[in-house]
């Protein structure tokens, strides 16, 4: 899979989803962290679908928070 190949938001959405791994001191990037990665860099492309299908985007990100909060954390140095 080559990175370049992706689009300049399916980048962005890769790299939220990395800053947020390493925000919560977590050892790897999960699907949840892809998904909150895509709803930040694409709010009103998500924001768009989600009304289509009568889905709360609050309520969304409410289980996704809770989901990446109990996922396991590393400590220590990064080398």
């Amino acid at each position: 899979m080559n990175f370049n190949n992706f689009t300049i938001k399916a980048q962005e959405a890769v790299q939220e989803a990395v800053n947020l791994v390493q925000a919560k001191g977590q050892q790897a990037i999960e699907p949840v962290h892809l998904l909150a990665g895509v709803m930040k860099v694409g709010e009103n492309i998500t924001r768009f679908i989600f009304q289509k299908l009568g889905v709360n985007e609050q309520q969304v990100s409410l289980v996704l928070d809770r989901q990446i909060d109990s996922l396991p954390k590393v400590s220590g140095a990064e080398p």
